[in-house]
C-alpha cells in the first residue's frame, strides 16, 4: 500500500493536538500548533501529495516561529 503523508494518528492521541482541514496538525503562520512547544511544516501540515519546495518553505517558517518563541523576539 503506498501512502501519500504521514501516520500522525498516534501524535495526536498522545499530544492532542488541532487537526486541521487537510488531516495534518493545525498551525499559525510560523507553524505553531495548538500545544505548547510543538511546531509543524510540510507533510506534516498539510497531509496531501506535495511538492518539496512547500515543505522546505514551511520548515522555514517554523524555524522562525521556534526562534521568535526561544527569543521572545518578532521577526517581522
Amino acid at each position: 500500500m503506498v501512502e501519500y503523508g504521514p501516520n500522525l494518528a498516534s501524535f495526536q492521541g498522545s499530544l492532542g493536538y488541532e487537526v486541521n482541514g487537510f488531516g495534518g496538525i493545525a498551525t499559525n503562520e510560523w507553524g505553531k500548533s495548538t500545544v505548547p512547544g510543538v511546531y509543524a511544516a510540510g507533510d506534516a501540515a498539510y497531509v496531501m501529495p506535495s511538492q518539496l519546495i512547500y515543505a522546505a518553505a514551511d520548515g522555514s517558517k517554523a524555524a522562525v516561529g521556534i526562534n521568535m518563541e526561544l527569543t521572545e523576539e518578532d521577526f517581522v
